[in-house]
């Protein structure tokens, strides 16, 4: 018999084992890894900067004005994946010559669901980029302003 080899072997198998319930009872002590923990926190930065950006892309719509001026810049509100959207509109003139499908697209891109109807979808992606509203008109193209400059509306 090798005495030291048989020693070493049992060494080796008592650390295999320590390190084995160490292994299985760890997540006892420490539910998550360290890693996971920065991947989770990481996402939740994000996802708190981009509510924020949101937020702050809904104050400035809110204070727009459709029968005022439409080419006032939209502020850009972020899909609920984080990116924006290929379809957001810049300002409210480009939004009133979206067709029906972009519209819809729009809705989709935002989770917003689609009601059928043309213009209570506008008026639900309009309501959820900052409550910018049609005000009772069957829709953007309807607003006597359109194609009509500040300037001549104030001459």
């Amino acid at each position: 018999l090798d005495r030291p080899a048989i020693q070493d072997e049992i060494r080796k198998v008592v650390q295999e084992k320590a390190r084995d319930g160490v292994d299985a009872q760890i997540t006892d002590y420490i539910p998550v890894s360290l890693g996971k923990q920065v991947e989770e926190t990481e996402a939740k930065i994000k996802q708190v900067k981009n509510a924020v950006k949101n937020a702050e892309a809904r104050q400035t719509n809110a204070v727009l004005d459709i029968n005022d001026n439409l080419d006032d810049t939209l502020g850009v509100v972020l899909k609920p994946n984080g990116e924006k959207s290929d379809l957001y509109p810049c300002d409210l003139r480009s939004f009133m010559f979206f067709r029906e499908e972009q519209v819809n697209k729009l809705l989709t891109d935002f989770d917003l669901g689609n009601t059928g109807d043309g213009v209570e979808n506008q008026n639900r992606f309009l309501d959820y980029i900052g409550g910018v509203e049609l005000n009772g008109r069957e829709s953007l193209r309807a607003n006597p302003r359109v194609g009509v400059s500040k300037a001549s509306r104030l001459a």
